[in-house]
């Protein structure tokens, strides 16, 4: 379990007030593979804000096709444990046998007439003490009889944007590091986004809203 302590004081609470912003996290993806999805996207309450990543992975199947800026709905989840492959068989996911390696989690499309199965691996996710929801942390299609293999990373991507829910599947490319000069031709739609900072959760971290800048820093 790791917990992220973001600090935002009545100045940048106001700004994000008056942008329309909340302050959202996307857990890293490589840079050349287009989807992201926004793990957590929340207004802050008061100075300090918690948000605790708990011991608790899933990997989920949807009905949904990906598509941009639209929020991803885990039809169904079930709990899973690093180094294992869980089956979709178009009812249920089942527990299968192990992975190739102990580092991943492996989802195996099996369900009967499904061509691409939409899918991913999530986490058990609390904000300021509210009820832990189950939230996604990346979005993938699988075609039928393979399967897509999940390692989870203890990074996480922090920034303040209008426009983007909780769960919403966005354009990995649109995201830049703060200081970045390189914008690529991501898919936005009516989104503005902000430089994200990168964090390791393991350092169990305090970041705070910079107003200057308009972004967090350590």
């Amino acid at each position: 379990m790791y917990t992220l302590t973001i600090n935002i004081d009545s100045q940048g609470r106001q700004f994000l007030l008056d942008n329309n912003e909340t302050i959202v996290l996307v857990s890293p993806q490589d840079i050349d593979y287009n989807y992201s999805v926004a793990c957590v996207s929340f207004s802050p309450f008061g100075n300090s804000n918690t948000v605790v990543f708990n011991n608790t992975w899933i990997e989920y199947a949807s009905s949904q096709n990906i598509q941009f800026n639209e929020v991803i709905l885990m039809g169904m989840t079930e709990n899973a444990s690093k180094g294992n492959i869980y089956i979709f068989n178009g009812i249920s996911i089942i527990q299968g046998g192990a992975a190739y390696s102990n580092e991943v989690y492996g989802l195996s499309n099996k369900g009967a007439d499904i061509d691409n199965l939409t899918c991913g691996l999530g986490q058990l996710i609390t904000i300021n003490s509210d009820e832990a929801q189950n939230c996604p942390l990346s979005v993938y299609s699988t075609p039928y009889n393979q399967t897509t293999y999940f390692q989870a990373t203890t990074k996480i991507w922090i920034f303040v944007a209008s426009g983007i829910e909780a769960g919403m599947i966005i354009a990995t490319q649109m995201l830049t590091p703060i200081g970045s000069t390189q914008f690529e031709n991501g898919v936005s739609g009516a989104l503005t986004v902000g430089d994200y900072l990168e964090i390791d959760l393991t350092e169990n971290p305090t970041v705070s809203f910079d107003a200057t800048i308009n972004a967090f820093k350590l």
